[in-house]
């Protein structure tokens, strides 16, 4: 799959930083740019902490939209978290299946 390129405007100094962190973490520009979009656009909510970091300090947002954009990321979390399915409830499923069925 083809891809497009994104660029990116920062200090020289930055930069250098950046290429040094990237090399001492045995990371390329393009694995670790593409693991953050991932985690941005799958919601990830290892990311959550991060992005709130990043919209205080350059969004563009009004507060009030800011606030609302938490609010709905919280909400959807605490849905996606009700409709998963826990190991403790997968186990009390298995546990029901062999009383009735047998061993699986």
């Amino acid at each position: 799959m083809r891809g497009r390129k994104i660029s990116l405007k920062a200090s020289e100094k930055l930069i250098l930083d950046f290429k040094i962190k990237l090399r001492n973490d045995g990371l390329s520009h393009h694995s670790f740019f593409s693991e953050v979009v991932k985690l941005y656009v799958n919601s990830d909510p290892a990311f959550e902490q991060s992005l709130d970091i990043i919209l205080d300090k350059t969004s563009k947002l009004s507060t009030a939209k800011l606030k609302s954009s938490r609010e709905q990321r919280t909400k959807a979390h605490d849905n996606l978290s009700e409709i998963i399915m826990s190991e403790e409830d997968k186990q009390s499923i298995y546990s029901l299946l062999e009383q009735e069925l047998g061993e699986l």
